[in-house]
């Protein structure tokens, strides 16, 4: 691949790519290694994150299609084949629209459960042609391919198509597919007549139609292991892949999750779920609920940390590199370093940042010269900005690299003039947030916002140049965070006295990143202003539904305590911050810091946003 274009940026929405094309611009993560081992998986994640491409990446075809240099790698570890499960198809709008409304529960949810164990069947099948499929591309490595004369396929298709109670025109895989997809129209038309029949004596008809009422583990388990012995393999396994388990009614969660610790022991379970969901029930107050750690293992696809997510923004930058037809470049020697975490010097040199003439140390003694208050802070710590050239190494160290990052909001912001409350600069924050180390964090390592903003730099920079200016910088960065806050306008709220009062998504987010830099840039220094913040009890409902959707859009990340517990069924006693996405807008030092509670910085009437509060860096930006 020559070029990067929108196809390339599309296949992190891989929704509805074909595995091969995801397989083409796949970087592995940590995140990847965690999923694809021989247990139970939930994936947990905002959208962007990776989950569908995660999943549909353990498909034998786009395993297969996968060219990387750890190709192989995970070609031996993936010791399964894995049947991916769309949501857009499985559930929601389809099943919702049986029998036009009209239908009684019970009917309803009978015909919702045959189209869906038809949907997991019909996609088994598809697996399961890949897998005997006697075409080889010279250009892929056969991944879990098996033989199947053609006597074994058609005795299997009989036996299948028995036990399936389907009957497809020929015994062959491909005619079963196609019989699959008949009865799927058969369901949907038997819901359609019942909307016009006494839902009573509509009950008694479905009652005699025994592929209504097939249980999709169980009619999987049944093919996977007649597949296995007319393919020789005897004890192989099988992994059921399930997409956006949130949008799925409460009854296929339950029937996941009961299978998480019933199910054949030939067959894996691995789901992708976002952060929270009105109707998850992933952690459950019942004996049925899986144990973290030994029914399932549970993958987090963020990263609290931003240092934890540097590894898979480097890769992903080289990948995009040699896709893109330029020469390897380290992302630092193109992007620059970041503002808040400077390039040390070369080995030759006796001082470090923090040292005697140290990019650090000059920006101490500029904000110093300026803000008394950090003035202060430093002459009680026992290091006054006049010795801070002659301090010990562990002295200065211990109290530099621990404050570094609000210096570095302070220093760039605060204008220069002395007192104990600084005034700011009126100016735009336009190099503060560039860097290579800068833009991993702002991008959270998600894959889609990673590709979105360095395509778009590539794009804008000729080969030769090697270095891209840190304004074309600066202007991407915050025209992507500005797209994002368009999205989250468009995110539905409930109308509520609290949406209007906090403007919308964006109008809370925007509350707390003002009081946030008020806290880190404006007061007296403070070296560990709070920077997240715990959804207390006082929080309204209407304030936590906004929440929910900003968790899940990717725009508050949750701060896990227990590692265990990363799909949620509520936010209230949770810690969460705000993405580095948005710290370009609201002027945030790139860390974590300490926590305080949401009903504190919303009942903070500094809270609300007033002219030149934050440097222009609102300029342009609508309220919902």
């Amino acid at each position: 691949m020559s070029d990067i274009d929108s196809t390339y940026i599309e296949s992190f929405n891989a929704r509805h790519l074909d595995p091969a094309a995801v397989a083409k611009s796949f970087v592995p993560s940590v995140h990847f290694d965690q999923l694809c081992g021989n247990h139970h998986s939930v994936l947990v994640g905002p959208r962007g994150s990776g989950k569908t491409t995660l999943l549909k990446m353990l498909q034998p075809k786009a395993i297969e299609a996968w060219d990387h240099p750890q190709a192989q790698k995970y070609r031996r570890k993936v010791s399964y084949s894995g049947v991916f499960i769309p949501a857009d198809i499985s559930w929601g709008a389809q099943i919702e629209a049986l029998g036009y409304g009209e239908l009684s529960l019970e009917n309803h949810r009978t015909l919702s459960i045959a189209a869906f164990t038809t949907h997991v069947l019909r996609a088994l099948i598809e697996t399961m042609l890949v897998r005997v499929a006697r075409n080889r591309d010279s250009e892929h490595r056969p991944f879990r391919r098996v033989k199947l004369n053609n006597d074994d396929e058609s005795n299997f298709v009989l036996e299948v198509s028995n036990a399936w109670k389907i009957n497809p025109t020929i015994p062959s895989l491909l005619s079963l597919k196609h019989a699959l997809r008949a009865r799927l129209s058969d369901i949907r038309l038997l819901g359609n007549q019942g909307a016009l029949e006494d839902q009573n004596l509509f009950k008694n008809e479905l009652k005699q139609k025994d592929f209504l009422h097939l249980h999709f583990i169980d009619a999987v388990s049944a093919a996977i292991e007649l597949f296995n012995d007319y393919a020789g393999e005897g004890e192989a396994k099988w992994a059921l892949l399930f997409d956006e388990l949130e949008t799925a009614p409460g009854w296929i969660q339950d029937e996941l999750i009961r299978a998480l610790r019933s199910v054949d022991e030939k067959l894996l379970i691995k789901l992708a779920i976002s952060p929270i969901s009105s109707n998850a029930r992933l952690i459950l107050e019942t004996s049925l609920s899986p144990a973290p750690g030994q029914d399932l293992r549970q993958v987090r696809l963020w990263y609290p940390e931003k240092t934890s997510g540097y590894a898979f923004c480097k890769d992903l930058w080289d990948f995009m590199l040699t896709a893109k037809g330029f020469s390897p470049i380290d992302p630092e020697k193109a992007l620059g370093t970041s503002y808040f975490d400077p390039e040390r010097e070369s080995k030759g040199q006796k001082s470090t940042v923090y040292g005697p003439s140290g990019a650090w140390t000059e920006r101490f003694k500029s904000l110093a010269a300026r803000d008394r208050s950090f003035h202060t802070f430093l002459r009680i710590k026992g290091l006054p900005i006049e010795q801070i050239d002659t301090a010990s190494v562990p002295m200065r160290d211990k109290i530099t690299r621990k404050v570094a990052p609000i210096v570095a909001v302070r220093e760039y912001f605060l204008a220069n003039d002395i007192g104990e409350t600084p005034a700011q600069r009126s100016r735009k924050a336009e190099t503060l947030y560039t860097g290579a180390k800068s833009l991993f964090a702002i991008t959270e390592a998600n894959p889609r916002w990673f590709i979105g903003i360095v395509e778009k730099l590539l794009s804008e920079t000729p080969e030769h140049a090697r270095v891209i200016p840190r304004p074309i910088q600066a202007a991407e960065i915050e025209a992507t965070s500005q797209r994002f806050l368009a999205m989250l306008r468009t995110s539905p709220v409930k109308l509520s006295a609290q949406a209007m009062q906090h403007n919308g998504i964006v109008g809370l987010l925007e509350r707390i990143g003002t009081y946030f830099y008020r806290r880190a840039v404006l007061e007296k220094f403070n070296p560990e202003p709070p920077m997240s913040f715990i959804v207390d009890d006082a929080v309204d409902e209407p304030t936590l539904s906004m929440l929910e959707t900003a968790l899940n859009r990717g725009a508050i990340l949750y701060i896990p305590h227990d590692e265990s517990e990363l799909a949620l069924t509520s936010l209230r006693g949770k810690r969460f911050r705000l993405s580095y996405m948005l710290a370009s807008t609201y002027g945030l030092p790139l860390r974590l810091g300490k926590a305080t509670s949401l009903s504190t910085i919303l009942a903070n009437p500094d809270g609300e946003r007033k002219q030149g509060t934050i440097p222009s860096l609102f300029d342009g930006m609508q309220n919902d």
